[in-house]
């Protein structure tokens, strides 16, 4: 099993969504959380315009791994290893963001 931990620990896998953090999308923070519990760099970037409000109540619910979520900005994927959109959407989204 020492491959599998090399394996989690090398790229850093950026999940592109255009609604995390909001806690109103259940399936999404289901999904995300158990990425972040099986793979300890993975992080979120938002585009969600209300991004502040947000985060504050997602921060309560799930406070291990609000510090994982942020504000998309083209230069976070400077060291990432993987992107991960959950809709065809998003990747046109963030692909029109010069991703």
């Amino acid at each position: 099993m020492k491959w599998l931990w090399n394996w989690r620990q090398r790229p850093t896998l950026k999940i592109l969504d255009d609604f995390f953090p909001n806690l109103l999308t259940g399936f999404r923070v289901a999904e995300y959380n158990a990425i972040f519990s099986a793979f300890p760099r993975a992080q979120v970037l938002s585009a969600y315009p209300h991004f502040a409000s947000c985060i504050e109540e997602y921060a309560r619910v799930h406070p291990e791994y609000a510090r994982r979520v942020n504000v998309f900005e083209p230069r976070a994927l400077d060291d990432c290893g993987l992107a991960y959109v959950n809709f065809l959407n998003n990747a046109v989204l963030f692909l029109d963001a010069g991703v």
